[in-house]
Formats: C-alpha cells, structure tokens, sequence
C-alpha cells in the first residue's frame, strides 16, 4: 500500500507514517526526515536512504501489526527492508533486562524510529525488533568448556542485537557494566567463535554491515 487515502483507522498505521505517505505523493523522500538523528552515527545508512531508496510502502499482513517498507532494487528485481512501528514507552515483556543494557541511542532508535529494521527476506542484515535480542548464551556453540575459558567474556555477557543472516552476530559486551557502551561492540563469527572482533565502536560496525550489504545495488531513478 502506497497511497494514504487507503489507510483505515482500524489497520493501526502510525499516523506519522501516513503522513509520511502524503509527502511521498507529492513528491518528497519524507522518509529522510525521520532518520535524520542517525545521519551522523550511520553514514552508510543516510547515503542508501538518500540516494538508493526508491520510495516507501506499507505491509499489511495479519496477525502482525503494520511494518513500512523501504524499497530498492538491483537489476530487474526489488528489494525491501522492514521497519517495524516504534515502541514508544512500552518494553516488551521479558526483556526488560536486556533492554535496560542498551545504548541509550539504541533506546531511542526503538522508541522513535522502528522497533527492528532488518531487510524483508531475511529478517537479517539491520538491528533485530527488542523481542528478538538474546544473549550469546541462547545458542550452543558446540564450545567446549576449555575454549569458553578462552574468550574475554562470558558468552552470557554478550547481548545479541544483529544478525547478518548466515550466522555471524553483532554483539554489546556488557561484562564491565550494567550498559554497554558504544565502544564495546563486537563481531561473533559462527565459524571462527574463538577469534571474535573486540573493543569496535557499535554505530560504525553496524553501519559497515549494512554498507556492505547495498553497496552495489541501483541508484534510484
């Protein structure tokens, strides 16, 4: 769905991406506006919003609540990420431990902008929705308790909050704090686990992810 005039009340579309879809039809990338807190933090990121999105619409699709999609394409085929609609105030139940580890810009990425942006088909390549952030405990390693000793963290100790689809996670240290800080970032590789990528800073290590995944993709016409 593209067009504003086609939103009901009763679909739950926040009113700010309805507006969102009246500046689109007359002509502007509206969705620039919304993103422009991150401008600085993800240059990789702003450059795709700005020079490879071809446009924004809307996915309905029930039992899930309403997610906006960002479309862009490389050759014949299109390509979507999905942003889901912000928190607000509300901290999914059970993860209220976790969420009081996280950067307070990542806070505010949730609570303002989306609640996960990850691309359509995957679910993958973007910060996961709240629900979906773990520890690197969640998942057995098949590490043995000799080669757990090795790394410079309890894998408990480590929130998971972006994946790249094939296994290899972004990560927030948090063993010298209650919340991580932005410099405590690290890459998880599922099939190098003894030789993780320590001490990065979070928003350039995403924004490289993600960099990487639309460096080739088309301009937008």
């Amino acid at each position: 769905m593209t067009a504003a005039t086609e939103v009901r009340d009763e679909m739950g579309v926040p009113e700010a991406w309805v507006e969102l879809l009246r500046q689109q039809s007359a002509g502007a990338k509206s969705w620039l506006e919304m993103w422009r807190p991150y401008q600085s933090l993800l240059p990789e990121v702003d450059d795709f919003l700005q020079h490879k999105v071809r446009g924004i619409c809307l996915l309905l699709k029930e039992p899930q609540p309403p997610s906006l999609l960002y479309v862009y394409s490389r050759g014949k085929d299109l390509y979507f990420f999905r942003g889901w609609p912000p928190l607000g105030d509300r901290v999914p139940k059970g993860k209220e431990e976790i969420w009081a580890c996280l950067l307070p810009g990542l806070q505010q990425f949730y609570r303002e902008l989306h609640d996960g942006w990850t691309q359509l088909a995957s679910d993958a390549m973007g910060p996961l929705p709240v629900k979906d952030i773990g520890y690197l405990s969640d998942q057995d390693w098949e590490l043995e308790p000799d080669e757990k000793a090795q790394l410079p963290f309890r894998l408990r100790d480590v929130i998971t909050v972006f994946g790249n689809g094939g296994g290899d996670l972004l990560g927030l240290d948090i063993t010298h704090g209650v919340r991580a800080s932005e410099s405590q970032a690290l890459a998880w590789w599922h099939e190098e686990p003894l030789a993780p990528m320590l001490n990065k800073n979070f928003w350039g290590l995403m924004g490289a992810w993600i960099g990487g995944q639309v460096e080739d993709v088309d301009l937008a016409p």
